[in-house]
């Protein structure tokens, strides 16, 4: 379940990382709880569209840095060219104001908004 409420991109480049030749659409539905074939191909759309992996599903060196950094890869993108453009405090704020999540934002099944709302005190 948690590979279909999570974006991929992240664990694409990590198995990227570990095993250049892996066909990813083919490892990702051998997976307990397999995501969409249309969330793959759109996780592997959104690498080649930042520069982390070419049109065969090769890992770039930008793709290679991105694995690096404990961030979803657009961001660490967007750190990785500030730091070039040397505008890394901007970009920063930018990054992390993105990477959180919204505190106010409950989830989306019901059983664990029904949780959440108990938690809060609220009957339904």
């Amino acid at each position: 379940m948690e590979l279909r409420r999570m974006p991929i991109e992240e664990l694409c480049l990590q198995v990227k990382m570990l095993d250049p030749n892996c066909a990813l659409e083919d490892f990702l539905q051998k997976t307990l709880d397999p995501p969409v074939p249309e969330t793959i191909r759109n996780a592997i759309l959104a690498l080649q569209d930042i520069g982390a992996l070419t049109l065969n599903e090769k890992l770039t060196e930008l793709g290679k840095k991105l694995v690096s950094l404990p961030v979803h890869p657009s961001t660490g993108r967007m750190i990785l060219f500030a730091l070039l453009v040397n505008c890394l405090d901007p970009a920063l704020t930018l990054a992390c104001a993105y990477d959180c999540r919204d505190p106010f934002v409950l989830p989306m099944e019901l059983d664990e908004k029904k949780m959440q709302l108990k938690r809060a005190g609220i009957v339904i």
